[in-house]
């Protein structure tokens, strides 16, 4: 019989005491053996109760002192901390016993411990001292005392305790812990054969057979920190060759990427070393932590990879420079259009003689990418041959498409849009199983505006497109016979304008791509050379973008915070600050950091709709009404950040208060097609997703709910070894189902 099956047999026997002989001389000690009993069962709760119960109806028993401390530990076992606190200071000036006090100081340092408060820790542990009591005890009562005096940097203090904790402990894992801790704080100070000199005896010892692996890890860890990295990988290698799969490869695994990543600048090898962590037999926590590394050391590589791609493409633009016969500043029909003319400290400036500033990283192995939310910088290989300008100076530019500038343009744009629309609309009128014309969700009105609104700017992008293609119709027409009514026809871009153009979005890239390598170093490799080098280059870009001003904020911050050059740094942020250009929350930011008053926020129509959408709903209106304000908001332009927090108001909403599972599921479907890439949207897929497994969650709600209790209780158990019940994040898609 397991000590699972004993506990649970002397809790069926006890429990035939109290229900038998409920006026027994016994019933508080089955009480007291109850309680421990779902204690060492780790059903806490229940635990709790029956301690409770013993100090309420016995507060004279010869249990009542230790029915306290039992009932303390199982509070913090459930982590009510401050409730255990309570209950130990209100008992502990009753305590007679010396065991029993040393009892209550050591779990009000385990709740210290546990709160982050290693000096309080340290304080009830120094009481315990002078009071007697076993060996075991002060053995593990010094290991805990050697933690705490690590927390607060008392490294002489620390060893005392973890050395005393040696000479009295029996317990082969407190061994471990104790000699482990020393070596760390020798490797924290650099004393590489003290650090070694605690791990290697224990590869001899006997009594530490079973924990070679974890001995492997350790001398691995030294070897890592303060050793040869190279040596440290090797180590590691050759204990995943012979370990099992299991927590202790994973970790193994997981060392050898942050020692080449941090320690190496191998970034090709980190990403390989964190992607096989999950293979390897880790914990879901070792895994996402794994999975998350990974993801930022490919971030990071992916920038360093494109940023020669684009420095290249750049050159080659700036190189081949065309004559422009018509420069911009002599036309007279575009007043508001973007002026040729060169000014100081913007792209304009440059010439066919302009060279890309370059600076070497230092390493050239790093790459780098993170914190990007621009969805339009990713350059594949192709992007060379894309700004290929040898055949075609003037090619078309889908992102200078705008609304015609006449009538005669706008109205066939509008043709264009309402052949869309209709379009638009048979498909949703189709949706009716008997083709007649349905009432639309609320939901389904917004995705409906949505559509509408999108399918209005494709259209004017088209139109435009074709306007652009019968200018050069036209220019060739003009040699022959030149237009009879010149005035009638619309000026477009100009080949000057539409080679600008070209020059600025390339130069736009190549500064975010070295934003996003400056924060890779920065963040993740800890590198602040490259990250300096990275912000050099960034602002060596001829450029006048928003992500220009970015760069100056970046490098001001970084230069001020490592104390490179603060001067230079606040000069920087003082530009930011001080130009109009730059963006409103940029400037508040730099401003912040300089100490200067923040400029107020400018309120435009669709976030003051928002503003009266959020009173709406905080006033106690109803839920229609509530749900009708965001949608007028997300009406006036649902692609924007307000638009976007309207729409997951509007699910929310239909989700949760009304319970309308169709509309919200709709509401879904348009987050996540509206906005891909934005962390949001992958909570958005999830709910629409089909689940992925057979349970509870296939169950329809009103039958799911006349079970709610049982499920619930389901839920909180943790899975056994057929994995039933399944894990709550594995049930995607019930709540649309």
């Amino acid at each position: 019989m397991g000590p699972i099956q004993q506990y649970q047999g002397i809790i069926q026997s006890c429990g035939k005491l109290l229900e038998f002989y409920p006026k027994s001389k016994w019933i508080d000690d089955a009480l007291m053996v109850m309680g421990i009993s779902y204690y060492r069962l780790q059903d806490f709760p229940r635990a709790e109760r029956k301690f409770t119960e013993l100090v309420t109806i016995f507060p004279k028993s010869r249990h009542a002192e230790m029915a306290s401390i039992w009932r303390a530990r199982s509070l913090v076992a459930q982590s009510k901390l401050d409730l255990a606190e309570q209950v130990l200071a209100n008992e502990e000036s009753k305590f007679t016993s010396p065991g029993v006090k040393a009892a209550s100081y050591r779990t009000r340092a385990e709740i210290s411990e546990a709160s982050n408060q290693p000096s309080e820790a340290v304080t009830f542990l120094e009481q315990i001292r002078n009071i007697s009591y076993d060996r075991a005890e002060k053995a593990t009562d010094s290991l805990r005392l050697g933690r705490s005096y690590t927390a607060l940097s008392r490294n002489d203090d620390a060893r005392s305790a973890l050395n005393r904790c040696l000479d009295l402990t029996r317990s082969t894992d407190e061994a471990f812990q104790a000699r482990k801790m020393l070596a760390d704080l020798a490797a924290s100070e650099n004393k590489y054969v003290d650090a070694k000199a605690q791990l290697i005896p224990m590869r001899t010892d006997r009594r530490f057979s079973e924990m070679l692996g974890k001995i492997d890890i350790e001398l691995g860890r030294v070897e890592a920190r303060i050793g040869d990295p190279e040596t440290a990988i090797r180590m590691l290698e050759h204990f995943c060759a012979s370990a099992t799969q299991g927590e202790d490869k994973a970790i193994a695994y997981f060392m050898q990427g942050e020692v080449a990543r941090d320690r190496l600048a191998q970034f090709v090898l980190a990403k390989a070393k964190f992607d096989s962590v999950a293979g390897a037999g880790a914990s879901r926590a070792l895994q996402d932590s794994a999975r998350q590394a990974a993801a930022q050391v490919q971030s990071g590589l992916s920038a360093l990879e494109r940023i020669p791609a684009l420095k290249d493409s750049l050159q080659l633009l700036l190189d081949n420079w065309p004559q422009f016969e018509e420069p911009l500043e002599q036309r007279n029909d575009s007043s508001d259009s973007t002026e040729y003319t060169p000014q100081s400290g913007s792209l304009d400036t440059v010439s066919a003689n302009t060279q890309i500033a370059t600076v070497e990283s230092p390493d050239s192995s790093a790459v780098m990418t993170v914190d990007s939310s621009t969805t339009d910088l990713a350059v594949d290989s192709t992007v060379a041959a894309q700004v290929d300008i040898t055949e075609d100076v003037a090619p078309q530019m889908d992102t200078l498409a705008a609304a015609p500038e006449n009538e005669s343009m706008a109205g066939s744009t509008d043709s264009v849009s309402a052949a869309v629309d209709s379009n638009f609309i048979a498909v949703v009128d189709d949706a009716g199983s008997d083709g007649v014309e349905r009432e639309l969700s609320p939901a389904e009105m917004i995705a409906d505006s949505i559509m509408r609104e999108l399918a209005r700017q494709d259209s004017i992008k088209r139109a435009e497109r074709a306007h652009q293609d019968s200018l050069r119709m036209a220019s060739v027409v003009d040699s022959v016979a030149p237009p009879s009514n010149e005035a009638s026809v619309p000026k477009g871009p100009t080949e000057a304008e539409q080679y600008l153009e070209r020059v600025r979005s390339m130069s736009r890239r190549l500064v975010s791509t070295h934003l996003e390598a400056a924060s890779f170093f920065d963040l993740v490799a800890r590198n602040m050379d490259s990250t300096l080098v990275h912000l050099e280059a960034a602002l060596a870009v001829p450029d006048s973008s928003d992500e220009h001003w970015r760069a100056y904020a970046q490098l001001g911050m970084v230069l001020i915070e490592q104390d490179a050059d603060a001067e230079r740094g606040r000069a920087l942020l003082q530009d930011v600050a001080g130009a109009d250009a730059a963006p409103r929350a940029l400037r508040n930011t730099t401003r912040q950091k300089l100490g200067l008053e923040e400029l107020p926020p400018i309120e435009t129509e669709q976030s003051a709709a928002l503003r009266r959408a959020e009173q709406t709903l905080l006033s106690g209106s109803s839920i229609e009404e509530v749900i009708t304000s965001y949608q007028e908001t997300a009406q006036i332009d649902s692609v924007s950040l307000e638009g976007c927090r309207s729409l997951h108001a509007i699910a929310f909403l239909q989700e949760f208060k009304m319970r309308d599972y169709d509309a919200a599921r709709s509401t879904h479907e348009a987050l996540a097609r509206l906005f891909p890439d934005s962390s949001f949207a992958q909570v958005s897929r999830t709910k629409v997703a089909e689940p992925d497994t057979n349970s509870i969650f296939l169950l329809s709600d009103a039958v799911l709910e006349s079970t709610y209790q049982p499920a619930s209780e389901l839920l909180s158990a943790e899975s056994d070894s057929t994995g039933w019940p399944p894990e709550i994040e594995t049930l995607r898609g019930r709540r649309f189902r």
